[in-house]
């Protein structure tokens, strides 16, 4: 990693738009569920304090733009999780560092009780789908929106811990999409 992590950043952006080879590599897109330490992506179940994470690999910077979260369930309101009641200690979302070190908290350390909750995310839209059988929710969480798309460091995560049973839920996961880079710059361009 580049003593200067601002060295890096300037090599892949250029007044704040990023510019890659064109095309870019596909290997270069992040498009990754946040799982848990089994590879599970599915966050509905009944295990009390759980969590699940996209981490940026080793050698490697993250740029998340975006995590897209899917709830699936009964009648689903906004007062509601899911279309269970409301949690009663509910879901944080956060940013750790590789040592298990809160780097922030993206809802200022309020949890996620209700479908509504989840507007606390800048940049956020959620749009309910109704129909006959389950309901479901998509949340677009763009993070970019709040100003900058978030950079992640090898081993930093994005982390969603679960602190109540939901397992009666049809489905709840959440899904990172971004670009991950080379955390080296070329000699060329040293």
């Amino acid at each position: 990693m580049p003593s200067n992590l601002s060295n890096l950043y300037d090599y892949y952006s250029r007044s704040g738009e990023f510019e890659l080879p064109l095309p870019t590599p596909s290997s270069y897109f992040v498009f990754k569920h946040l799982v848990n330490s089994a590879g599970e992506f599915n966050m509905a179940i009944d295990v009390a304090s759980h969590y699940y994470e996209y981490a940026s690999s080793s050698g490697f910077i993250t740029i998340l733009n975006r995590v897209n979260t899917i709830i699936t369930d009964a009648t689903i309101k906004p007062d509601k999780f899911g279309g269970l009641a409301a949690l009663s200690t509910g879901i944080l979302v956060e940013t750790f560092d590789p040592n298990g070190t809160k780097l922030i908290s993206w809802t200022d350390s309020h949890a996620i009780k209700m479908n509504m909750n989840f507007t606390m995310l800048s940049g956020s839209d959620v749009t309910p789908i109704t129909g006959a059988g389950d309901d479901s929710i998509v949340i677009r969480w763009t993070i970019a929106k709040a100003g900058a798309p978030l950079l992640l460091k090898a081993g930093e995560s994005i982390r969603y811990t679960v602190q109540d049973c939901i397992g009666s839920l049809t489905l709840l996961m959440a899904f990172a999409q971004g670009l991950q880079l080379p955390d080296t710059i070329p000699e060329e361009r040293v």
